[in-house]
């Protein structure tokens, strides 16, 4: 499922690529790092369709695509 991942300290971003199912959500947790907060979430080639914090500092993205396909998730932290 996961394909890529790059973290880019100087802009607070996280992006990742996923290889998704056709209407399989997906769930991507993410750890907001030590000295962050998290901003928002955006996605390419897919829907967002919840955001959630299960424990700090943990968050809970899902993703979703009509068809099966590649979909991205760009995760911004400020600090």
């Amino acid at each position: 499922e996961w394909t890529s991942c790059a973290w880019e300290e100087a802009r607070g971003e996280l992006a990742c690529g996923f290889k998704l199912v056709e209407n399989d959500p997906l769930t991507v947790v993410i750890h907001v790092p030590p000295g962050h907060a998290f901003a928002k979430a955006t996605a390419e080639g897919a829907d967002i369709k919840s955001v959630s914090t299960v424990a700090s500092p943990i968050r809970l993205v899902t993703l979703q695509r009509a068809t099966s396909g590649e979909g991205r998730l760009v995760v911004n932290f400020s600090k």
